[in-house]
């Protein structure tokens, strides 16, 4: 995938579904390039905690456990990984992810899960989120100096702008 910078291979993305609403009975095709959108808008931004928590129950509404279990298994993964290093707790790292994502959207809007000990002790946080202040308290570490950070107002626009263009896709040959 050109043009596009993100930690992991694209590839199973359909460009003609890009933007294509998905329901229940959409295939996995749709299904696994949808959540590859999500994760390309999410990744460049720098929404966490509350703000990601309501972008991914807003992006995701009316998806049910069934849609998750469709989608491919490294974006399933990418999603729960970008989720816990941005301050949201998907839960135990031994059960089901289209379980536990699904789950998600059935809190409270922007309601964060608890943070366990488990998970402030297992997990590399983005610095901004709430997450990785107190995993630095539980361990007694000072935090580290940090860049300038946008503003949840500037990462909430260029969320709404990367959402709707699609990547340049490098097309493979059969």
């Amino acid at each position: 995938m050109e043009g596009c910078d993100l930690p992991f291979d694209l590839t199973r993305i359909r460009p003609k579904y890009w933007d294509v609403n998905v329901t229940p009975e959409s295939d996995k095709h749709y299904l696994t390039t949808y959540m590859g959108e999500q994760l390309k808008a999410y990744y460049p931004i720098d929404l966490v905690d509350e703000e990601l928590l309501v972008a991914f129950q807003e992006q995701f509404e009316g998806w049910i456990e069934d849609m998750f279990a469709e989608v491919h298994h490294t974006f399933l993964r990418e999603m729960k990984k970008l989720l816990r290093s941005r301050g949201i707790n998907t839960g135990p790292t031994n059960q089901a992810v289209a379980g536990q994502l699904a789950a998600l959207l059935d809190r409270e809007l922007g309601l964060l899960p608890e943070l366990t000990e488990g998970f402030l002790s297992r997990t590399a946080f983005n610095q901004r989120s709430e997450a990785y202040k107190v995993s630095l308290k539980v361990s007694g570490q000072q935090p580290l100096r940090s860049q300038a950070m946008l503003s949840t107002k500037d990462a909430t626009a260029e969320y709404e702008d990367l959402r709707h263009s699609p990547p340049a896709l490098q097309m493979q040959s059969s």
